[in-house]
């Protein structure tokens, strides 16, 4: 890190030196100023960087960096001028000075995330393509009413007809106006943690995956999510419409 001398300005106008045309080196200078807001409040200001450089991501980065707020003013004199809250002067002038190192480390990290991001994709579109050949419209269901007393009663009778074929859709209720949805009876080949991953992503919702010990895997979405998540399995081709039953109060 690099110690740099702050020039206090004057306290009529900071900007003094800068439109005087005739001071020394005037236009050769980044000016970092503080001006006093009120009270304990002051206004760092950097002026004179090059017009070439991007203003608003400088202003982010700097941001990030010390945590906190400002924005990009333009002057009909001066040009564009970066304000920022607080004394931030040896901050600012220390990150100047290292900015050409940040940038590659930036570009480097950027790099990093744009390629984890196009594994995703991949990933994504490879799952979604085997689940959804058969996928074309959005299909309403019919809503089925369960005993009120125990809402797995069916699957856990195993003479229930064809108990062990269907996919149920359940809500309960949890308290006051909160309620859960849980979907049971998936092929166990499907990664439940992936559907569970998109239809979070779809419905806006939270969820898990619980492992009980008659029923296997079931995915747990908070709010009442039947109709979403039976359109959603059929337009995916991870079931048709005959083998959901969508259960309720």
């Amino acid at each position: 890190m690099v110690e740099l001398d702050v020039q206090i300005p004057t306290t009529f106008d900071p900007f003094a030196e800068a439109k005087d045309s005739d001071a020394p080196g005037a236009k050769e200078y980044v000016h970092i100023r503080v001006q006093q807001r009120n009270g304990k409040k002051c206004l760092t200001t950097v002026q004179g960087l090059r017009k070439d450089f991007s203003y608003e991501r400088i202003l982010k980065d700097l941001k990030k960096e010390f945590c906190c707020n400002g924005n990009v003013v333009q002057d009909k004199v001066l040009g564009k001028i970066i304000q920022l809250q607080g004394d931030q002067r040896k901050n600012v002038s220390q990150f100047l000075v290292q900015a050409g190192i940040k940038q590659r480390a930036h570009q480097v990290e950027k790099k990093k995330k744009e390629k984890k991001k196009e594994r995703r994709k991949s990933i994504f579109v490879s799952w979604w393509f085997k689940i959804s050949k058969q996928a074309k419209y959005m299909v309403d269901l019919e809503d089925q009413l369960p005993s009120a007393y125990d809402p797995f009663a069916e699957t856990k009778d195993s003479n229930a007809p064809g108990a062990k074929e269907y996919v149920h859709i359940r809500v309960q209720q949890r308290n006051g106006k909160k309620c859960l949805t849980t979907v049971q009876g998936l092929n166990k080949d499907y990664k439940y943690d992936k559907i569970l991953k998109d239809i979070k992503k779809e419905f806006c919702c939270n969820g898990n995956v619980v492992q009980d010990k008659e029923l296997g895997k079931i995915i747990q979405l908070q709010g009442d999510h039947r109709k979403n998540v039976s359109q959603f399995l059929v337009q995916a081709g991870i079931a048709k419409k005959g083998q959901i039953k969508i259960h309720g109060f």
